[in-house]
């Protein structure tokens, strides 16, 4: 695609440059912080905690997630976000790893959410935490936020602010590594041959973010 009348002059299928740091909060089991341009999202992880509670399952991890713009009481949209990035966990965290045990992340994003599909800063930084922490995956995996321009179906992955209200649908995926489709959050329709496009960009996307945080993670090594 050529590029078009994007704010920051991207082409529809160029995300921001990235931002990836690990053991941003030392006092945690595992941090990390994810960014495209100016937003970023920061997320640590404690556990597993094998500490055995009512509540805790026999077979498989316990999950809990606290996400907050700020220091207050959690909103209604935070709460739904909070049970998007638990999905998107148990989807890539081996959870049969920890039976009887509990994991708990918290997610703080520097930019609030508008939408109320979760932002894939927050998926990104809870799934680099747990990373960091030495959390068992099934596989590795990187969500990407996507919207289709209304006034001609292009698709623009890493939509800026400016440009979510020109958008007739957005979604969010998590890519796994080999190209699978692991996670979908989406707020409307797409056509097949729309749908088809999208996860040929986001796939494309997955290859070198992930190449990226390669390289960000010897560094942090490197460093230690």
């Amino acid at each position: 695609m050529n590029i078009t009348n994007r704010p920051d002059g991207r082409e529809p299928g160029q995300f921001r440059i990235p931002s990836v740091q690990f053991r941003t909060i030392t006092k945690a089991h595992g941090s990390a912080e994810f960014g495209l341009g100016d937003e970023q999202c920061i997320a640590c992880i404690y556990g597993p905690i094998n500490k055995l509670t009512r509540r805790d399952i026999n077979d498989r991890v316990r999950i809990e997630v606290l996400y907050r713009s700020c220091c207050t009481k959690a909103t209604p949209k935070e709460r739904n976000h909070e049970m998007q990035i638990k999905r998107y966990l148990e989807k890539v965290i081996d959870v049969k790893q920890y039976p009887r045990c509990t994991l708990r992340l918290v997610v703080h994003p520097t930019v609030p959410d508008n939408g109320e599909v979760v932002s894939s800063h927050a998926l990104n930084s809870a799934f680099l935490a747990c990373l960091d922490a030495g959390v068992a995956m099934k596989t590795s995996c990187f969500a990407f936020t996507v919207g289709i321009r209304a006034e001609d179906d292009v698709i623009l992955i890493d939509p800026v602010r400016e440009e979510l209200g020109e958008c007739s649908s957005l979604l969010v995926l998590g890519v796994a590594k080999g190209g699978e489709i692991c996670y979908v959050s989406q707020i409307s329709y797409l056509t097949e041959t729309i749908w088809n496009e999208v996860i040929r960009v986001a796939v494309k996307a997955e290859q070198v973010l992930e190449a990226f945080t390669r390289l960000s993670a010897k560094a942090t090594c490197a460093n230690i």
